[in-house]
């Protein structure tokens, strides 16, 4: 989470606490937002983690199946192949 970030979530948790003070249903709105963007940036960043580990787990098949192909000569177009994603049906990239 950026700075900024926290800087509107931090604001948000203000408004809700000098809110509730004088206006209960509007507090309870602004808390309401407050949990909904914290709730996005978890799904945000839950997404980001999983298409890190699929290109971190691509790249090790990829640099396994290279030296594999290396031991034996053979040339490495498949190795191409899967680190361009190519050996995925479509739907599963």
């Amino acid at each position: 989470m950026t700075s900024d970030e926290y800087d509107t979530i931090t604001d948000l948790e203000e408004r809700c606490l000098k809110t509730l003070q004088d206006d209960v249903p509007v507090a309870v709105n602004l808390m309401h937002r407050l949990v909904r963007e914290l709730l996005d940036r978890v799904v945000i960043d839950a997404s980001n983690a999983a298409e890190q580990a699929q290109a971190e787990e691509r790249a090790a098949v990829v640099a396994w199946l290279r030296r594999e192909i290396q031991k034996c000569g053979c040339d490495d177009d498949t190795a191409s192949c899967i680190e361009r994603g190519e050996h995925r049906t479509q739907g599963e990239t």
